[in-house]
């Protein structure tokens, strides 16, 4: 299992964004020395992603992510829940083209994560093949043919 680390501003304010509005379960981050958290991680079903503070600017190493996060239900149910929270959605749901439904927003840090659920079609009856016209029997050669 790969688990992401999201470099963040502020790991409470990133792990409260996404356990109260994104709807996932989070656990309280560890202290750092000054006091503030330097670590947190949330869970949305099977998926797990770690949160850490980002070093001072002046270190240069600025990074984003983006995540793909599958879910198994309920990708209509979340899409609206955030659209009316006002989160930034950044692509709408959509297919994509691999038989996935998905939606990307953007976290309090730019990073992008993009939710998407396996699209179910209802079975289609098996067809039926179409009736076989009656076989005909193989054209005589012209030399039989005079014969018959």
């Amino acid at each position: 299992m790969i688990t992401p680390v999201l470099r963040v501003h502020d790991v409470d304010l990133s792990l409260r964004f996404y356990t109260h509005v994104l709807g996932f379960k989070g656990e309280g981050g560890l202290p750092g020395i000054d006091g503030k958290s330097v670590y947190a991680e949330a869970y949305l079903g099977d998926a797990r992603v770690m949160f850490a503070r980002r070093p001072p600017v002046s270190i240069g190493n600025i990074c984003a992510a983006e995540l793909y996060i599958q879910l198994n239900t309920g990708i209509d149910e979340l899409y609206r829940r955030l659209r009316a929270r006002e989160v930034p959605i950044c692509h709408d749901l959509h297919e994509e083209i691999w038989g996935d439904q998905a939606f990307t927003i953007v976290d309090l840090d730019g990073n992008r994560i993009s939710f998407a659920q396996r699209i179910t079609y209802a079975a289609q009856p098996a067809a039926q093949p179409a009736a076989q016209p009656a076989a005909q029997p193989p054209a005589l050669p012209v030399k039989l043919q005079q014969i018959a």
